[in-house]
């Protein structure tokens, strides 16, 4: 995608607003502009649509939450480096959750059924009891893509709100699920 010097001089000036006012009009507007480009990036890299959905906004929430500490000269390169290592990180992360699995697997090749049972009966209570923490929207926002499925576009439709809203608090909750269990994927 390329972008004209007149662009180039939009995203400094948007860039400037969002880091010395935390301006969040100026913000969506990035955010409106680039969406699609990061969306494309991600959805290259990883052929999986809800997962480049989720790198693109989970890149977008950091942007903002980091926008005082970033020094970006160029919105268009950042972005395809940061979509990069969203990819990146998405790996090395998919890559620690597998000992887990392994375990379990292990532990019911070895004739353990009964821990098998009782660990993966844990590890399910636990996480239902994190979801039941989250605020109603969240927990209704959270089931709704993950036990029923749902693109984040379906779930907008649905309770009548924005996508990015949607992507928002998935956002939230899965980063506090992954928070709250990560612990667990190391100690197996």
């Amino acid at each position: 995608m390329a972008f004209n010097r007149s662009t180039d001089d939009e995203d400094r000036r948007l860039w400037q607003l969002i880091q010395t006012a935390s301006c969040h009009t100026a913000f969506d507007r990035l955010y409106e502009k680039y969406w699609e480009y990061v969306l494309a990036l991600a959805f290259a890299r990883t052929k999986d649509l809800d997962l480049a959905e989720d790198i693109t906004q989970g890149l977008f929430l950091r942007l903002w939450e980091k926008r005082q500490s970033l020094d970006i000269a160029n919105i268009q390169s950042y972005l395809f480096i940061a979509v990069r290592n969203g990819v990146l990180n998405w790996l090395k992360a998919e890559q620690r959750k597998y000992p887990l699995a392994e375990t379990l697997t292990a532990l019911q090749e070895a004739g353990t059924e009964s821990d098998h049972t009782v660990l993966y009966r844990e590890l399910l209570a636990l996480h239902d009891q994190l979801v039941d923490r989250f605020t109603p929207a969240q927990q209704e926002i959270y089931l709704m893509r993950f036990n029923e499925d749902l693109t984040t576009k379906e779930i907008a439709s649905r309770l009548g709100i924005s996508r990015k809203t949607v992507q928002n608090q998935l956002n939230l909750c899965v980063t506090k699920l992954r928070k709250a269990l990560g612990v667990l994927t190391t100690l197996f």
